[in-house]
């Protein structure tokens, strides 16, 4: 590595921004809601059909459904992408402890008074 010191605080200032983004929790948290939101809507479209002798709700439990699977299919997608940013960040993690002992900011003697 024949980069200056200042490259590498740079790249170490770079690396820390992105791994502090943490877009991986976003995606796993938006797959979350969006799985509890989507068990509601099928639950809902279950009601519609199981309650159809009651009620004349019938025609409302097949696009319920579908809309309820269609939330079931971004859930799952969100749950890829923050897998893909997951494994993205290890890496950019493994890149920036690399650099942080590059530069020795994780010796600790090197905090002591001379």
């Amino acid at each position: 590595m024949n980069a200056s010191p200042d490259e590498r605080r740079r790249e170490l200032d770079r690396l820390q921004a992105q791994v502090a983004s943490r877009t991986s929790i976003v995606h796993l948290a938006h797959g979350a809601v969006s799985t509890l939101f989507a068990l509601m809507v099928l639950a809902c479209a279950g009601l519609f059909e199981w309650g159809k002798n009651v009620r004349d709700v019938t025609a409302y439990a097949p696009p319920v459904a579908v809309a309820g699977l269609a939330l079931l299919l971004y859930a799952a997608s969100r749950y890829v992408l923050a897998y893909r940013a997951h494994l993205r960040e290890v890496v950019i993690f493994a890149e920036l402890q690399s650099l942080r002992r590059e530069l020795k900011l994780e010796d600790p003697s090197a905090l002591l008074p001379q």
